[in-house]
């Protein structure tokens, strides 16, 4: 049944915080809406002066414009607008930089480990492209990995990752500290 959709093992939905993101928005949807099943695909719109949410629209997400400014807050109010019966939410950025191919993967390790909250990804595995990252982008990154390893005990080799798959369990009791910032 090559090109057809399987049914959803689990409730899934994707958040993804967009600003101006008229161009990546659309293709970012697309490929999250070709490789996984998703119960809802939520943008969470900073207020946007381009044609993001237009674009969004068009490919079949929901909307929701945060109150504040920054990630932080437009991850709170996306957890404020998750449904009742999600099981795993997918956030992503809106800039088409994070392959959706590996989301099924991240849920199947969710899957096999009960104890594993959140899967990241990784744009420094083997995969990603050996020019991709340079500079004080690539210090800063791995001073930060080094720190979180340090204070949290987790081995994260990409803190500032765009991509991540959580159990939405976790983000139900989460209180997020970081609004408003940007």
């Amino acid at each position: 049944m090559f090109g057809q959709k399987f049914e959803p093992l689990h409730s899934t939905e994707a958040f993804i915080a967009a600003l101006n993101e008229e161009e990546g928005i659309g293709a970012t949807i697309s490929e999250l809406s070709e490789n996984i099943s998703l119960q809802r695909i939520l943008v969470i719109d900073g207020h946007s002066i381009d044609r993001t949410v237009e674009v969004a629209k068009d490919h079949g997400a929901e909307i929701v414009f945060q109150d504040g400014k920054g990630k932080g807050d437009a991850l709170a109010k996306a957890v404020e607008n998750m449904g009742r019966n999600v099981e795993y939410v997918v956030v992503t950025d809106a800039d088409f930089t994070y392959p959706a191919s590996y989301v099924r993967e991240m849920i199947d390790i969710l899957e096999e480990l009960p104890e594993v909250g959140m899967v990241c990804g990784n744009r420094f595995s083997k995969r990603a492209e050996e020019n991709a990252f340079q500079g004080r982008f690539l210090f800063g990154n791995k001073i930060l990995a080094f720190t979180h390893s340090i204070l949290n005990g987790v081995d994260l080799q990409d803190p500032l990752t765009g991509l991540r798959v959580i159990r939405a369990d976790i983000l139900r009791n989460w209180v997020i500290k970081s609004k408003d910032l940007t």
